[in-house]
């Protein structure tokens, strides 16, 4: 999962487009740290 460029225009889009890009990242660490445990 790598962001290389925005798809949207606009700061505020961008900067929608980045939460959900880090939100998503996250939720990725989140989910092989919870599956290492077991």
């Amino acid at each position: 999962m790598h962001l290389t460029e925005f798809t949207t225009t606009g700061l505020k889009q961008v900067n929608i487009e980045f939460k959900l890009y880090a939100i998503g990242h996250n939720l990725k660490r989140l989910y092989n740290k919870i599956n290492r445990k077991k």
